[in-house]
This record gives C-alpha cells, sequence and structure tokens, in this order.
C-alpha cells in the first residue's frame, strides 16, 4: 500500500529518522565541561521530543492500519478525490476547457502520478463525462478494495447510484494505463445516465413516454430492479443492456480522450487497427487480460 498511502509512510519514515537522530544525541555521554543540570536539561528536552515523534508515529501507523480494516469490513471508500465535484451541466467542465488535464492522461505521465494523482484527474475526467451526459447530479469518484468475486469476473469499477459513487478498485487503479481507466470510468458515469433516464422515465404521462429518447428506458427500469450477478450468469449480466450500451459508450470515450492526447501530443490519430483490438488491461494478481 505504499503507493497508496505515499504521504503517510513518507511521513512515518522522516519520524523514524528524526527519533533515531535524536536517540543517538541523547545516548551520547556528556562534553566535559558541560553542567549536570545543562546536561539533564537538554536530555530532558530530548526525550521529550522522542517521545512527542514516537507519539506521532504510533498515531499515523495505527490510522493507516484502522483505514485499510475499516474499508474492507465497512466497504467505504479507502480513497476519495479533493477535485470538486460539480452537478451535470452547471459545472463548465469541458474537454476545451481541461486540456492540461487531458494531457496527463498519456501514459509517461500517467505512470508516474501517486494513486491520489490519478484519482483527482480521473474526477475531473468524471466531471466533464457529468456535463457531457447531462446528468443531473455530481459524479464522486473513490477507491478501494472490491471484493475478489467481482475481480475475479473483471468487475474493476462499481456505480452507486444512492451516493453517485464510482469505486474503482485501487490495484486496478495503481497497476493500468491511463485508458483502461478512463474506459472504465466512462463505464460507470454512464450507468448514473442509465439511472437518471430512468427517474425522469417514470415521471412522465404515457404519451411523453413514446418520445424515442425514452426507448431504453422500460428496460434499463427492469434490469435495475431486476439485476443479474455476474457470478450466478456471466453471460446474462453482459448480456444486459444496461451493461452493454454502457460498454459502447465508454469505449466511443475511451477512443475520444485517447486522439485527444496523441493529438495534444502532436502524434497523429489511431489506426482501425489500433482501436479495433481492446486495450491490455492488468487483472489484481498481476496477470494481462483482454477487455472487449
Amino acid at each position: 500500500y505504499y503507493k497508496t498511502f505515499s504521504n503517510q509512510f513518507r511521513m512515518v519514515i522522516g519520524v523514524t529518522v528524526v527519533l533515531s537522530i535524536l536517540f543517538t544525541i541523547v545516548s551520547f555521554p556528556k562534553r566535559n565541561g558541560l553542567s549536570k543540570v545543562r546536561h539533564k536539561r537538554k536530555r530532558k528536552i530530548l526525550y521529550g521530543m522522542i517521545f512527542f515523534g514516537h507519539t506521532m508515529f504510533v498515531m499515523i501507523m495505527s490510522a493507516i492500519v484502522i483505514k485499510l480494516i475499516g474499508a474492507s469490513l465497512l466497504s467505504y471508500n479507502m480513497l476519495s478525490s479533493s477535485t470538486e465535484k460539480p452537478k451535470g451541466t452547471e459545472s463548465g467542465y469541458t474537454v476545451e476547457n481541461y486540456t492540461d488535464e487531458i494531457k496527463r492522461l498519456d501514459d509517461m505521465t500517467w505512470y508516474y502520478l501517486s494513486t491520489e494523482e490519478k484519482l483527482d484527474l480521473l474526477q475531473i475526467i468524471a466531471n466533464i463525462e457529468s456535463n457531457t451526459l447531462g446528468l443531473s447530479n455530481e459524479l464522486n469518484v473513490g477507491a478501494s478494495n472490491l471484493e475478489k468475486d467481482s475481480l475475479d469476473y473483471g468487475t474493476f469499477g462499481t456505480y452507486n447510484d444512492l451516493t453517485h459513487s464510482i469505486i474503482i478498485d485501487i490495484q486496478y487503479l495503481e497497476q493500468s494505463d491511463s485508458m483502461s481507466c478512463v474506459e472504465l470510468l466512462c463505464h460507470e458515469a454512464y450507468h448514473s445516465y442509465e439511472h437518471d433516464l430512468v427517474r425522469v422515465y417514470q415521471n412522465l404521462n404515457e404519451e411523453d413516454r413514446q418520445l424515442s429518447i425514452f426507448n431504453d428506458a422500460p428496460v434499463y427500469e427492469y434490469e435495475f430492479d431486476h439485476p443479474i450477478i455476474p457470478d450466478k450468469d456471466y453471460e446474462g449480466y453482459l448480456d444486459q443492456l444496461t451493461e452493454s450500451n454502457a460498454r459502447k459508450y465508454a469505449r466511443d470515450e475511451m477512443i475520444r480522450y485517447y486522439v485527444l492526447v496523441t493529438d495534444f501530443k502532436g502524434e497523429c490519430e489511431p489506426s482501425d487497427d489500433d482501436i479495433d483490438i481492446g486495450i491490455d488491461i492488468p487483472s489484481a494478481d498481476g496477470e494481462r487480460v483482454v477487455k472487449v
């Protein structure tokens, strides 16, 4: 978990180094000519600093351990983005306004980002997607350890409509390339759009429900009320309209961001062969699988 809690671990290492130096100073015998009173006074101050440093060390490590245990047992986000989370079209989040941030999706830049920085960058992409989709709610991007059963079936992210939260598996976030994470994020963002569409559909009269934009809404509504669990029927899960439409949207958006990043770098657009073969995604156990 060093990449996940890099700042906290650096603080722990810093405190440890300072404690070692102070302990070494205290351990030295008093110099000749130094009065016993002054020597005792200095030792007392140094011991106080060591005690304070030791207390900070224990508190930081305890906080990390408690957070890890709590996230595992209570299923809350281990990490949350510190970036603002505005609602839909009120945000002003567009590709044109955030070109500098989108440039950071370049794999060479992405590789050197910390886990927190990756999460903050994905929150910006989520804000752009919320604006693009015209959502009535914000999207809250977080990271946690997803259940092993979900990972076994290639589910590296989830969407919770009660909290409008997109949760990405931490190992996936840390190990995957930028476009794999963008595709996953857009997939979950589209689930939020599907929920929004159903809410609007439910409040319409029968005549307005005939509008073509709502053709899929009755199917979405049924699938949300009768979800298929991947470990029970994986093929059925994949065949759900909510899933197939989310995959198509995510794929299209991933290609859009890929083209934007390569354009910003002055490179040529990807060929059909580049975008048809899929993207390699590292699984939680480090093996490479292809998401299609």
